[in-house]
């Protein structure tokens, strides 16, 4: 099995890049930010989160669930590095653990590709996991209209959320590939296909490119 981390900053095209990946050559893709959204239903990482961050993240301060909104938590932590930092060290050792159960699941049942998807992986040294590294990259102004359109907010919205974000210059550093998609699918796909047509994956190529 080929396992691919897919890192960036939010509208870059992670998500597009990993469906493509899915779509065409029979990958699993295990989404982080879709993990850490279960996460939040857990009543332990409720509790961690309200002693962290007060029970104004919650839908209803006054209910037994203890739901956490994500709109109200996303305001906090994106205006605050430090509330951001914290809120990450809560959520990546859950994260990075069900991640390493389910890769394991997917080679155990053949699958020929895992992509890993998220921001974060850089920052828990995903190497160790994956053969390689792949930095997704797309002009400023259009992720700023993918993020504004994708979430519904502002403009001003948009640009402090992207002000918090690790720069496009270290996510290419620290990658193996760099895969840019401000032309779309036309314009990543070949360069997708030319990567997974190396000799280095003959050993691991057990998909078949639709």
């Amino acid at each position: 099995m080929i396992s691919i981390a897919l890192i960036g900053g939010t509208g870059t095209g992670k998500s597009t890049v990993a469906a493509y990946l899915k779509e065409h050559y029979g990958a699993v893709w295990l989404d982080c930010d879709a993990i850490g959204h279960e996460l939040l239903n857990e009543p332990i990482i409720q509790t961690q989160l309200i002693d962290r961050f007060g029970t104004e993240i919650l839908n209803d301060p006054a209910a037994t669930d203890k739901t956490v909104n994500r709109q109200k938590l996303g305001a906090i932590v994106f205006s605050d590095s430090q509330a951001l930092t914290d809120l990450n060290a809560l959520l990546h050792p859950p994260i990075m653990s069900r991640l390493r159960q389910e890769q394991i699941h997917a080679e155990k049942t053949g699958v020929p590709i895992c992509v890993l998807d998220g921001a974060l992986l850089m920052d828990v040294n995903i190497r160790q996991m994956v053969d390689e590294v792949w930095a997704i990259t797309a002009d400023k102004e259009l992720r700023m209209e993918r993020l504004m359109k994708g979430r519904q907010i502002p403009r001003a919205r948009a640009e402090q959320i992207m002000q918090n974000q690790i720069s496009a210059e270290a996510y290419a550093t620290y990658a193996d590939r760099v895969i840019n998609t401000d032309h779309g699918e036309q314009g990543y796909a070949k360069t997708i296909e030319q990567i997974l047509s190396l000799d280095k994956w003959k050993n691991k190529r057990k998909y078949e490119h639709k």
